[in-house]
């Protein structure tokens, strides 16, 4: 019977691609997992510092009309992702909408509820 000897060189070539593939897998993966983690904690941080800008916005502003604040809040909007918020009463009922064409969400739990005194609160 004739044996295959495989040569030295072929093996370690074989064991080093091997462990070097591996690696390069692992260290992609991590630095994916990272990635996501990273953007997706910048994004939820994000959006907390515009509720809480917004809900300082309007608690400044409450001496103001209703026209005066929906005007003030549609600049907001437009200035910080074109109207990715709607403000809705502490009844449930909308008090400012989106002022972007159409919102691209359906109403959940409001992030800032505003009384019927026009004070207020954030449920984040």
């Amino acid at each position: 019977m004739l044996r295959h000897h495989v040569s030295i060189s072929l093996c370690l070539t074989l064991w080093f691609g091997s462990v070097f593939f591996i690696g390069w897998v692992l260290f992609g993966a991590a630095m994916w997992l990272n990635l996501k983690r990273t953007l997706t904690c910048e994004r939820e941080f994000t959006l907390a510092r515009r509720v809480d800008r917004l809900q300082e916005l309007l608690r400044k502003n409450q001496a103001e009309d209703a026209a005066d604040r929906y005007q003030i809040f549609e600049d907001f909007a437009h200035a910080t992702g074109n109207g990715l918020a709607e403000i809705y009463l502490s009844d449930g009922s909308r008090a400012y909408r989106s002022p972007s064409a159409e919102p691209q969400f359906s109403p959940g739990q409001p992030l800032i509820k505003i009384d019927k005194s026009g004070s207020c609160t954030s449920t984040a």
